[in-house]
């Protein structure tokens, strides 16, 4: 069985005997002149697996079991991926479109894909299907940014507001308590600065991450909430840069 490719997107779609019986079919339209690698291809082609650009759909319009979509959507939640018994790996990216929110399944190599990703960044995505109820990016499939969502100005923050944040971390106040929602929970807390003002970031749940941060790192954090006037990130992703470079040269390593 195929790990990746047409193969693998047809066992999906299909199941293992359909797909045999497909395959079988093929061959003998062809008098036995077909290999099973190219009698796969030639079925994928037909699915829209191996297109071009499909036909382009708004996300609350995509019909069941379609493929080869196009589709606009921004991003809602970028989930960590899982990784099967079988060396397999998937990772979900949900997508948003007005009200309409689809879970967009992204398996094995293009799981990588995501690692950039922020919320309420614009993406395209080409050459995705639909099944059950989910999409999942085909092989050969894209998948773009195409407007990445804006960054806050420390100096402009309001309470309750969700925040995307990039800085330096200008001070590292360790762990110890820190009061929210009128409980004393256990703690840790950073101050960031980005170069104009300065505020403190503080984490009650994924503490391991505080190993990582150093005085002088850059980080962005995605999805930060404005909390009685600092920045709560306990839910959020945390990607770290090392080294500070200009924003155009930002590849950032994601640490939670």
């Amino acid at each position: 069985m195929a790990d990746s490719g047409p193969e693998a997107e047809l066992l999906n779609l299909l199941g293992y005997d359909a797909l045999e019986e497909e395959i079988a079919a093929k061959v003998r339209s062809f008098h036995g002149l077909l290999s099973r690698e190219v009698a796969i291809r030639l079925i994928a082609k037909e699915k829209g697996l191996l297109k071009g650009d499909g036909r382009r759909y708004a996300l609350a319009e995509i019909p069941a079991g379609e493929w080869n979509v196009t589709l606009s959507a921004s991003v809602k939640k970028v989930w960590p991926a899982v990784l099967y018994p079988s060396g397999k790996q998937s990772r979900v990216v949900e997508v948003a479109d007005g009200e309409t929110v689809k879970p967009l399944v992204l398996w094995n190599q293009d799981v990588g894909l995501a690692k950039g990703l922020l919320r309420r960044d614009r993406i395209s995505v080409r050459g995705a299907y639909e099944k059950g109820g989910e999409l999942h990016l085909g092989y050969g499939g894209k998948l773009e940014v195409v407007e990445r969502a804006g960054f806050s100005d420390l100096t402009c923050l309001e309470e309750g507001q969700e925040v995307h944040i990039r800085g330096l971390i200008s001070a590292i106040e360790g762990q110890g308590n820190v009061v929210k929602n009128g409980r004393t929970l256990r703690g840790f807390s950073f101050m960031l600065s980005d170069g104009k003002s300065e505020r403190r970031c503080m984490m009650t749940e994924g503490l391991g991450r505080a190993e990582h941060l150093k005085v002088g790192d850059e980080v962005l954090i995605d999805d930060g909430l404005v909390r009685e006037g600092s920045i709560d990130i306990s839910a959020s992703r945390l990607l770290l840069r090392r080294t500070p470079r200009p924003p155009s040269q930002l590849p950032l390593k994601r640490i939670a």
